[in-house]
């Protein structure tokens, strides 16, 4: 995660919008907008895992196309693929995907969650786990 972290860019926007994400969380404060970038790339390792992987998976869904349409396309094949076919209802609007369901998507492959995708024969427990 700090190869992505590092690979952005616009850190300014990064930084901006990690605030927004956090916002109403239950998160360490963020740093001041005057403190250096330094201070505010170190205060991503004071998140949780979860606030971590899920903030940069959303920054990277919403800001590079390429990243979306990957994911995307991912979701889709999983979809159709019979033993491992996607819930519609937890990763879009029952008919289509959405971009919330592909942050959750991304953010649980990167962070090695058991899907909450129906898998054929997937236990309940998991699936009402995320």
């Amino acid at each position: 995660m700090v190869d992505v972290v590092n690979a952005i860019a616009d850190k300014k926007a990064l930084f901006t919008f990690l605030k927004t994400y956090l916002t109403g969380k239950n998160a360490p404060a963020f740093p001041k907008d005057s403190a250096e970038l330094q201070d505010k790339l170190n205060y991503l390792f004071t998140l949780t895992p979860e606030y971590f992987i899920g903030a940069i998976s959303a920054y990277e869904i919403k800001n590079a196309a390429d990243t979306k349409k990957r994911i995307e396309d991912e979701m889709k094949l999983a979809q159709d693929d019979s033993k491992q076919g996607l819930d519609m209802n937890i990763y879009g609007n029952g008919k289509e995907f959405t971009e919330e369901g592909m942050i959750q998507y991304y953010s649980e492959k990167r962070g090695g969650i058991y899907h909450s995708f129906a898998k054929v024969g997937a236990p309940k427990q998991h699936q009402e786990e995320s």
